[in-house]
């Protein structure tokens, strides 16, 4: 009975996925590279160093038979003496095939010498008469199904098995490659809290003045008969013309100015004058008296007018005016106050810039 021995095997993902622990001895086989890992029963396969592979050299014997060991040649596992030289002598090539649907055609890596060659369908050796052997190609009597293993055995002399050099110099960089394409914008960010406020801008032009606007105005107007003799006080001194009713008031603009203007009926019983003049609950104000009638007949009456500038009032304050009036001479001084002759005594009150 033959028997044929496999070792345990799979792709270099296969075995990076999985990462197996092998068992102390037991070996790994890569199917694409040939590489080969030996198990210590504790470290798992990516971990393990490779006994078979990249700068390993030649392996020592791993107990294939007495002094046999296997190692690779031109990418093929062939088994070798302990010394790995065999000038001239022969080594066993395996070469293993996983099948494709209806496949039955494999070719060997190199001529075989005849008669040398075994071939294994599943594990089971074929006799001769299932199988043929054309140059370098092996036609099996039945074609494979999918997957189908099939290993191919041939001898043939091997020359001399040098271990593996140093390792050469690391190779210049390669060209930098194209610059990728730009991505796509990102989403707008979310809007930023409010700045604070900024600092004040300068002060603007001064406007144009504008022109005296009127505070105030009072009237009085008795009807349908005038008020009257209203007498002048003796002595020369100003008096009330009418406390309440000759009277005016107002708030003070921001220039502190008002001109006031007022108009009232005087008449004289001799030969005299007459003055007119404003005053407050305080008394007279200073400067305001003006002379508005002069005369020397008998109970002339005239329209009597002051016009005065008051200055350094305080703004914003609320003032009180009164008209009063007052005689220069011997004679008598009366004010006289609506009816159908004598009209109405007015105060204005105006702006001054």
């Amino acid at each position: 009975m033959t028997y044929t021995i496999k070792l345990r095997r799979g792709t270099a993902g296969d075995w990076s996925s999985v990462n197996p622990v092998l068992a102390e001895g037991e070996p790994g086989i890569e199917f694409e590279t040939n590489y080969l890992k030996l198990g210590d029963g504790v470290t798992h396969w990516n971990d393990l160093e490779y006994t078979i592979g990249p700068g390993t050299g030649l392996p020592s014997a791993i107990g294939l038979a007495d002094n046999m060991m296997l190692v690779t040649l031109d990418e093929e596992w062939v088994i070798v003496d302990a010394s790995g030289i065999l000038a001239g002598g022969v080594a066993t090539i395996i070469t293993e095939y996983e099948a494709t649907a209806g496949q039955d055609d494999f070719v060997l890596p190199s001529a075989p010498t005849p008669g040398t060659v075994r071939v294994f369908r599943n594990g089971l050796q074929q006799k001769s008469e299932h199988w043929t052997l054309v140059d370098l190609t092996v036609t099996l009597a039945t074609p494979c199904a999918v997957g189908e293993d099939v290993v191919i055995e041939q001898d043939g002399p091997v020359g001399t098995i040098y271990g593996v050099g140093p390792e050469g110099p690391e190779g210049p960089p390669g060209a930098t490659g194209a610059t990728g394409a730009t991505g796509a914008t990102g989403a707008t960010g979310a809007t930023g809290a409010p700045g604070g406020p900024g600092p004040a801008g300068p002060p603007g032009a001064d406007g144009a003045s504008g022109g005296g606007g009127l505070l105030a105005v009072t009237q009085w107007n008795p009807q349908p008969t005038a008020v009257g003799p209203i007498a002048a006080p003796a002595g020369g001194a100003p008096g009330d013309i009418d406390a309440t009713n000759a009277a005016i008031t107002f708030t003070v603009p921001a220039s502190g100015k008002v001109l006031m203007k007022a108009s009232v009926t005087l008449t004289a019983a001799a030969a005299t004058n007459a003055n007119l003049n404003l005053r407050t609950s305080a008394g007279d104000v200073a400067g305001s008296n003006q002379r508005v009638m002069y005369t020397g007949g008998t109970n002339p009456h005239m329209k009597c007018h002051l016009a005065y500038l008051l200055t350094g009032l305080t703004p914003g304050a609320s003032v009180t005016y009164k008209l009063g009036f007052s005689r220069g001479g011997s004679g008598g001084v009366d004010a006289y106050v609506g009816g159908s002759d004598m009209g109405a005594l007015v105060m204005e009150a105006w702006t001054a810039p």
